[in-house]
């Protein structure tokens, strides 16, 4: 019988710690189901990779179908060049492709795909059977294979083209569908996914069909502005407006629509780059400052954007999935997409053609003051009062109307009539032939004024009333009508009334000074602005947030001309106020306060906008505010001399236009 202290003088046996598992390379099957983790996360992306492929083998004509939101049945049949039948198995092995040899291949590619993991991926997740056959070839093949694992190899007779169909998606691996959407959900991912496809490749006819209805049909003649009516609606497509730009890594293309087309989401937004649908926050944001000031908040715009660059120049290989992209040189592609954008809204006539209906918001505040049409707003009340909790009240629905190229007058078909020889109509000081379309300008009235932009005459027909301008037929035609435009009164001493040749002009009084001044502030970087020193400075008691926030952004309000300095404590002195401030010291305060709740961080040039818009909320003129006809002529010929006179930096409009055909609708004419 041993003894304790025997006992403590033997030594423990250290115990064995758990051998390590051997490193051993992972079989095909669980190599391709992590692959898939990556490449096939839901349906959708089958029919990516699927689609793709098709558009990389040459096809004209896609035609895609699913059942039971992709997870039941995915069908994709192409037209293209075709897999020989002695590389189908080939196909399907991890990491075989045509479309790459070397590494430096990976910076050349132009192919949709090149990694050789989809088909792989795929199949090793579902049931897939693939025909194919080869241009010019005699016969075609098939291949059939379950959860990876080939059951089937051998001759078929099928059409030129391959057909892939997939089915049980994620069969063996239900751990996957469990975070999958509703079938529903998933179908919509789909369509949105072959939406964007179809608009990348306008060349290509697409046919999707989803639970065994059509859903929609491109038909692939290679125009954008076609893809985008089959998918989108031809309403939205006749307001488009054509993006072009050339630079030196390449070029940006596409369509935007007017910012009356605005969504309440980005569903609308595709971007693509070199063919490839992309998820690129900077181009994103480049589409989106190029709307900057002409959209309200939360609105997002319709715009198909393509950019074709260099290869080298991007690197598409970032993510298996190949949906984002990293450029070379990122701010130039940011800069000419932003350019782009902003030049073809800016050459587009951007007059607002439709009236509010009742309850849509016509009678809401202004864009930024509270006040209602009609009602002044005492000097001493809040020109800014804080909105309310919960969402803003959407723009009212405005079409902005890009007319038909520029021409003397219209034809006389264009408006349902035959006019008889010899008619002839007066539009402002000229006499027009409506039968041979010669304007003669008649002696002694205002020689100066643009054809068809003269607001002062009386315009009437000897013939058929149906002879005048429907609208004005381009950006640059409302642009020369603006500057010859004369206010001849007030409605509610708001809105002031122009006559146009084809109708009426409302301009908003308020939104056009704040366009003014807006474009004012934001040149006043660049060019002393017109300030006014105050006979008696003004002194202000201000919070701590916002003395703290007139120290950050002292010097973008120096530049649009105010001036101020420390009074102790937390005092401020205000010497110098921008001319429009002159005997608004109520507004001087509200500004200050309101800057502050404002988000300042972002880029310098953001932040000066955002700054510019309030300056110019705060210091235009009110709705309720009666003005003298000197005082609204002076207006709209400042107006006229802005850069985007149309629109506010809010995004509302400065012009409504009242048409012909609005006003004999009104009065039962038609």
């Amino acid at each position: 019988m041993p003894q304790p202290n025997e006992l403590a003088g033997e030594q423990a046996e250290p115990m064995q710690a758990p051998a390590d598992p051997p490193i051993l390379p992972l079989s095909d099957s669980v190599a391709n189901q992590i692959a898939a983790g990556e490449v096939v996360e839901r349906p959708a992306s089958v029919v990516k990779e699927l689609v793709e492929n098709s558009i990389d083998a040459g096809a004209r004509r896609i035609a895609v179908s699913v059942q039971g939101g992709g997870l039941a049945e995915i069908q994709v049949t192409d037209d293209g060049r075709g897999i020989p039948a002695d590389q189908l198995a080939m196909a399907f092995e991890r990491h075989a492709t045509s479309k790459i040899r070397t590494a430096e291949d990976l910076f050349a590619t132009r192919s949709l795909g090149f990694r050789g993991e989809a088909l792989p991926s795929i199949a090793s997740v579902s049931y897939v059977t693939l025909r194919s056959k080869r241009r010019g070839a005699r016969m075609g093949a098939e291949i059939r294979l379950e959860g990876g694992r080939r059951v089937a190899l051998e001759a078929k007779g099928t059409p030129e083209g391959t057909t892939v169909l997939v089915t049980r998606l994620f069969f063996n691996t239900p751990a996957r569908r469990k975070f999958l959407k509703t079938e529903s959900g998933e179908r919509r991912a789909i369509t949105e996914l072959v939406t964007r496809l179809a608009l990348a490749h306008p060349d290509i006819q697409f046919i999707y069909e989803a639970e065994g209805r059509e859903v929609f049909r491109t038909p692939g003649d290679g125009k954008l502005i076609s893809a985008v009516a089959a998918l989108y609606g031809h309403a939205l497509a006749r307001t488009l407006i054509p993006v072009q730009r050339e630079a030196a890594f390449g070029s940006v293309e596409g369509l935007v629509a007017p910012p009356s087309e605005a969504k309440g989401s980005r569903g609308h937004l595709s971007v693509f780059v070199n063919g490839r649908w992309v998820q690129s926050r900077s181009l994103v944001a480049a589409i989106e400052r190029g709307y900057a000031n002409l959209l309200p908040s939360r609105r997002y715009p319709v715009a198909i954007i393509a950019v074709t660059i260099d290869p080298p120049l991007v690197d598409v290989n970032v993510h298996p999935a190949k949906t984002e992209v990293r450029f070379r040189d990122e701010r130039t592609v940011f800069s000419a997409v932003l350019h782009a954008v902003r030049d073809a809204l800016l050459s587009a006539n951007l007059i607002s053609t439709r009236l509010p209906q009742e309850g849509d918001g016509s009678a809401r505040a202004d864009s930024a003051d509270g006040e209602r049409p009609g009602r002044a707003a005492p000097e001493q009340e809040a020109l800014f009062p804080r909105r309310k909790a919960g969402p803003e009240p959407g723009p009212p629905p405005v079409v902005w109307r890009r007319g038909p190229e520029p021409s003397p007058v219209p034809a006389p078909a264009q408006y349902g009539g035959k006019v008889p020889a010899g008619t002839s109509a007066r539009i402002g000081p000229y006499d027009v032939d409506l039968t041979t379309g010669e304007v003669r300008e008649r002696p002694g009235r205002h020689p100066s004024s643009a054809p068809g932009c003269h607001v002062h005459e009386p315009v009437s027909a000897a013939g058929d009333e149906a002879a005048l301008p429907a609208g004005p037929p381009d950006a640059e035609a409302a642009r020369r009508c603006l500057k010859q435009a004369r206010a001849v009164g007030q409605v509610l001493d708001t809105y002031m009334v122009v006559p146009v040749p084809w109708g009426l002009w409302l301009v908003d009084q308020h939104v056009a000074h704040e366009r003014i001044l807006f474009e004012q502030a934001l040149a006043a970087a660049k060019t002393r602005p017109d300030a006014q020193p105050l006979l008696v400075p003004l002194t202000l008691d201000l919070s701590v947030q916002v003395l703290a926030c007139l120290d950050e952004i002292g010097g973008e309000l120096s530049a649009m001309g105010f001036e101020y300095e420390p009074f102790g404590g937390r005092s401020i002195i205000v010497r110098t106020v921008p001319a429009e401030f002159s005997g608004k010291t109520g507004a001087v305060a509200e500004l200050f306060e309101e800057l502050a709740d404002l988000h300042m961080g972002g880029r310098s040039a953001e932040r000066r906008e955002r700054i510019a818009a309030m300056v110019a909320c705060k210091g235009a003129v009110k709705a309720g505010q009666r003005l003298s006809t000197e005082e609204m002529e002076s207006l709209l010929a400042r107006l006229a001399e802005c850069e985007n006179p149309f629109s506010c930096p809010h995004g509302r409009p400065v012009v409504v236009e009242i048409g012909r055909s609005e006003l004999e609708r009104r009065f039962g004419r038609r």
